[in-house]
């Protein structure tokens, strides 16, 4: 770390290292058993998840979601979900898009 604050992008650098390793060991798929809970069982996948097996298998989700015959409340419970994560900014920016303000 010493090393890394002496030059220009060192921190960053090795954030990408660390990141790169990381996504070597990860949680694994996510666990299933017939009779569990689900939402607890994804909640605490999601939690030991690293941040590249969750958007991997987030996207494959959204694919499939796409395909399915899917219930419109359990879309509007997805979209609810990502649009939280949205910064006011983000937020702003994707109703403009959507609104045809932006090209």
């Amino acid at each position: 770390m010493d090393a890394a604050e002496g030059l220009p992008a060192g921190r960053r650098a090795i954030g990408e290292a660390l990141c790169a390793a990381l996504d070597t060991v990860g949680a694994g798929a996510p666990r299933y058993e017939m009779f569990g809970d689900l939402r607890e069982e994804a909640d605490w996948w999601a939690d030991t998840a690293t941040p590249l097996e969750v958007e991997i298998y987030a996207v494959a989700a959204l694919k499939r979601i796409r395909k399915a015959t899917f219930a419109t409340r359990a879309r509007k419970r997805l979209f609810m979900a990502m649009w939280e994560e949205f910064t006011p900014q983000d937020r702003s920016a994707f109703l403009s898009k959507v609104n045809g303000q932006e090209g």
